[in-house]
Parts: structure tokens; sequence; C-alpha cells
């Protein structure tokens, strides 16, 4: 397991983004359970933990997804569960499907979720800052 730390001072690294991509967070248990080829119950405990689910699509069919943690998580594969301290996140459980690998999906989902928690680290910051004065 690796671990990095980012702030809005870091600047991300250009990706190329395939034709046709889209991402989002998603919650559909149904769609995360077929995608990451695990159970609703498990997915809808990883929701209730406060994970995230972002899927990529390619002209709007699912081609990837990764899952980010907030609060608790678990590594299975170690038989390991360890709670995050605030304002950390742990990225896991990223996957391509078959036909879309290639195509730098990875990179651009990766690329995404770190922008979107910068985006919250700014509005964090933001909104601390106007609370407060």
């Amino acid at each position: 397991m690796s671990l990095y730390t980012i702030s809005n001072l870091n600047k991300l690294p250009a990706v190329k983004i395939p034709a046709g991509l889209k991402i989002e967070v998603c919650s559909d248990a149904t769609m995360l359970s077929t995608l990451g080829n695990t159970t609703i119950e498990e997915v809808l405990k990883r929701l209730s933990n406060d994970h995230l689910a972002f899927v990529a699509y390619i002209n709007r069919q699912p081609a990837g997804f990764g899952w980010m943690a907030r609060g608790k998580a678990r590594i299975g594969e170690l038989n390991h569960e360890f709670i995050l301290p605030k304002k950390n996140r742990y990225l896991w459980n990223f996957r391509t499907l078959a036909e879309y690998r290639g195509l730098g999906i990875y990179p651009a989902l990766l690329q995404y979720i770190l922008s979107y928690l910068l985006l919250i680290v700014i509005l964090y910051i933001t909104s601390f800052y106007s609370s407060n004065y």
C-alpha cells in the first residue's frame, strides 16, 4: 500500500482523456455489484461505511470503476481493518473492464478522483474561512 499526500498546492499532471469518457459518483448497488463481481450486500456495506464509488463510462457504457474509503476501510487480502484519520482517504478496488483496457481509463479515473478530492479541500477551506470571518 502506497501513501501519498496531496493538497490544493499540487498541480496534477495532464492525462489523455479517452473519447466519450464520463465519470461520476455512483450509488447504484446492482450495477456496482455486477461491475465488481461482488454481492449487493457487500456494495451496500461499503456505501454504508461512507465509501464512494466512481464509475467511468465510455459512450454511456460502464467501462471501469474505483472506490474511495472515508472513515473505516478494510484490506480483505490482508484481513486488516483500519480507521482513516479525519480528511484522509483510501483509494482501492480499481478495475477497467477487459474490452476497455488500453484506452487510458484508469489514469483518467484516478485524475478525476484526485481533482474531486482537491475540490473538497478547497470548498472546506473556503467554507471554514467564510464561517470564521
